[in-house]
């Protein structure tokens, strides 16, 4: 067992704090009245508002946080939820297919968990529609550049929010979907190893680690105990960015996080859990990146950081670690 001095059990421990100074961003961010969409028109945009509220739900599950519901039960009024799922029905949200939607089946699952309260599922199940619809319209070489995407474009981030969602929901057509493009992922080791994100990055997702994520989360473990035996480096220096050249990589320490934390749940291995803490550590102690500019920065890194630290938290077994 770990000692109290492993830096693991130090950023354990404050993890509770974290989550208080990225909650004050997020919560003065949603409520304000940046676009005219009927629930989600703060934080600047319309997917950065979606996971705003999500990110509120999400603290207040694993704090309790009253004021973190109360910011988002403002917004997430019965009319202001009819109104965005008859925007949504009628022709859609511009531009946000599929990055946009993926996050509000996020955000759906996590107010269900959260509270109990399902009024968002009709709102996400048409999301759900269009998200299946699309991926099921991809050409071969439309999906190769979609898993390759580091941006809005990437399918990876989508597909673990529609399997992750229809699971949540019972919808077997949108799990067998999501399950047979996962399969479709695992084939492409050669063209996208984990070494393609020691790259020089240029934006805020990375699609190596995003692949992996994707495919451990939606795949029983039988079927990909051998795939990522195999596919794992015995080296990773994989090094957190720490001046961010543009307002896009800002959230890619946050984003990493994601697909490290799964890589340290499924093979045990140390090296992914410290890579997860070294990237979050070094992006939290830099707050010029994430709870200032609003314009680049504060309206939406907070919450790719909420999603990284919901990871661990929510994970039983790093109680006794």
């Amino acid at each position: 067992m770990s000692t109290a001095h492993d830096p693991w059990h130090a950023f354990a421990a404050a993890r509770p704090r974290y989550l208080d100074e990225l909650e004050a961003v997020i919560r003065a961010a949603v409520p304000r009245r940046d676009t005219a969409w009927p629930a989600f028109h703060g934080c600047y945009d319309w997917h950065s508002a979606v996971h705003g509220v999500y990110a509120l739900h999400a603290i207040h599950r694993l704090t309790g946080a009253p004021l973190c519901l109360e910011v988002a039960d403002s917004v997430l009024t019965a009319s202001a939820i009819r109104e965005e799922q008859t925007l949504l029905e009628a022709g859609g949200v511009p531009g946000e297919l599929p990055y946009g939607y993926a996050w509000l089946l996020a955000l759906a699952r996590e107010r269900e968990l959260a509270t109990g309260r399902a009024d968002l599922a009709p709102l996400a199940t048409a999301a759900a529609k269009r998200l299946a619809a699309w991926m099921r319209a991809l050409s071969s070489t439309a999906f190769s550049t979609a898993v390759h995407a580091d941006d809005y474009r990437n399918l990876s981030w989508a597909l673990l929010n529609l399997g992750e969602w229809s699971a949540h929901t019972g919808h077997q057509a949108h799990v067998a979907l999501a399950e047979g493009l996962a399969r479709q992922l695992m084939g492409l080791d050669a063209s996208l190893p984990l070494g393609r994100d020691l790259d020089a990055p240029r934006n805020f997702f990375p699609p190596a680690l995003h692949r992996v994520l994707a495919v451990l989360t939606l795949l029983p473990e039988e079927e990909t105990a051998d795939w990522i035996s195999d596919l794992l480096p015995e080296r990773f220096d994989l090094r957190p960015v720490e001046t961010p050249q543009t307002a896009h990589l800002a959230g890619l320490n946050f984003s990493r996080a994601w697909g490290l934390w799964r890589l340290w749940q499924v093979t045990g291995e140390a090296r992914w859990r410290t890579l997860y803490v070294d990237h979050l550590q070094t992006h939290l102690s830099r707050p010029e990146y994430w709870a200032v500019n609003y314009d680049a920065h504060s309206h939406w890194v907070p919450q790719f950081g909420v999603y990284a630290l919901a990871l661990s938290m929510g994970d039983e077994s790093e109680l006794h670690a």
